[in-house]
């Protein structure tokens, strides 16, 4: 997808073969724009995203029908990535409204009948949760909050269950400055059931860092960026996979 551009200039979806074949599926306008993240394969084969506004099902003909339109308020704001459930589901977040304005975390069905699992309350248990959702071997989802946490404003890693039981897993530091460590990049499990992910903020240099936690919260720094290496960490890691590991 796009955020800008296409037809309209509010973005577009589009596909492309192995080959470098380019073809645009829809152009996005008024009403249903600015489509963010990626697309995510719901049950019924069809993909499904979500712009600014809104939930989206595009079939693989290109047809784009929208499933649910945030109102701004307790629903939630501004839907970040999707995540496909292994009950079928689909599952996101929110990082503005919900009941105090902090976030929430909804799922929605292929039909688009959406329930809020939880709220955030911008307290101990986080706020702006932006990153978007994984879901575990255990089949729990977890995600992190840019802000707040029980260190004020260093922001959480969280698991939350299908039913929408939240356990805050681990409290991020302040930076040096005071500020946010903001990890914005949704997490990776690798098969041992480890969780990864980065910082944009934070660490030794203030540059960032890379971590991994497991689903009970134990935390551990695996490096601390300095600038020569690279700085401002905005994308997650990814999991090499080979079949012999």
């Amino acid at each position: 997808m796009t955020y800008l551009g296409g037809a309209g200039y509010q973005g577009s979806s589009f596909k492309i073969s192995p080959s470098g074949t380019f073809s645009t599926l829809h152009n996005f306008y008024y009403g249903g724009a600015h489509p963010v993240a990626g697309l995510v394969q719901g049950s019924d084969g069809a993909y499904y995203g979500v712009t600014d506004t809104a939930i989206f099902r595009l079939a693989l003909d290109g047809t784009v029908s929208v499933l649910y339109t945030f109102t701004g308020g307790t629903d939630g704001m501004f839907p970040s990535r999707l995540a496909a459930g292994s009950d079928g589901y689909l599952y996101g977040t929110t990082p503005f409204g919900g009941i105090s304005y902090s976030g929430s975390v909804f799922r929605v069905s292929v039909s688009g009948a959406l329930t809020i699992l939880y709220s955030f309350t911008g307290f101990d248990d986080g706020y702006e949760p932006l990153a978007g959702l994984i879901q575990g071997m255990d089949g729990n989802f977890y995600g992190t909050t840019v802000s707040s946490g029980a260190n004020y404003a260093g922001g959480t890693i969280f698991k939350l269950t299908p039913d929408g039981t939240e356990t805050t897993l681990y409290n991020f530091p302040t930076t040096e400055s005071g500020g946010d460590m903001l990890p914005l990049a949704s997490l990776t499990q690798n098969r041992n059931g480890e969780l990864f992910g980065t910082t944009v903020f934070g660490g030794a240099n203030n540059d960032g860092t890379a971590f991994k936690i497991s689903p009970t919260g134990r935390f551990v720094d695996l490096h601390d960026f300095n600038g020569s290496d690279g700085d401002r960490i905005t994308a997650g890691p990814v999991r090499r996979s080979l079949w012999w590991l």
